[in-house]
């Protein structure tokens, strides 16, 4: 009874949180602030008003570009995952992360994490994204995916019919694709979560 509430809850509503946090930064010189700390005080903050409320919670986090820093794949797939690392450890629902650039970045997220994930698109194409999620949640146990310009990109350049159509025709089976692609080997969510508290 109390996964299937959980279940519509999630369905239903959530609460979903942007971050920026590069759990991969140096340690804060003496006077600075540590901001990996700080962004992580926030989020535990935010997973406690949700836990009140009694509605699901979702990080999304995005690695950025420290200054003066070149982010080549690997030190960014070392970013994504000690990122991951650093959520994983506090009472999240699901985590909207960013694809590693690899399946061995993917399997790496596999090893790490205790909690349920999701891709996100960055607007990638369409039949980049697809590929995205079968690497995804074969190697990565991902859950899904939370997809937005990858499915509809080409309709802020349309008005009026030619929108609907677009919408009708090429986003929703663009986004029926989608689902089939997850659902061949997402890992259930239920195979993480416990139930609301």
């Amino acid at each position: 009874m109390r996964a299937h509430r959980r279940h519509r809850l999630v369905r239903d509503d959530a609460y979903k949180f942007f971050l920026q946090l590069r759990a991969d930064r140096p340690a804060p010189r003496a006077g600075e602030p540590d901001l990996v700390a700080e962004a992580l005080a926030v989020v535990e903050e935010i997973i406690r008003d949700c836990r009140a409320a009694g509605v699901p919670v979702v990080i999304e986090n995005l690695i950025y570009q420290l200054p003066g820093e070149e982010l080549s794949a690997r030190a960014r797939e070392d970013a994504i995952i000690e990122a991951a690392r650093a959520l994983n450890d506090l009472d999240i629902d699901l985590l909207k992360l960013e694809y590693p650039g690899s399946p061995q970045g993917c399997r790496r997220l596999a090893e790490i994490l205790r909690r349920p994930w999701a891709v996100l698109s960055a607007g990638v194409p369409f039949d980049q994204f697809t590929d995205i999620i079968q690497m995804a949640t074969d190697d990565g146990g991902a859950s899904g995916f939370i997809a937005g310009r990858s499915v509809w990109r080409e309709v802020v350049s349309l008005t009026g019919p030619q929108r609907q159509e677009f919408l009708t025709s090429v986003a929703l089976p663009r986004l029926d694709r989608l689902v089939a692609v997850a659902s061949q080997s997402a890992r259930p969510w239920t195979e993480f979560s416990r139930p609301l508290s």
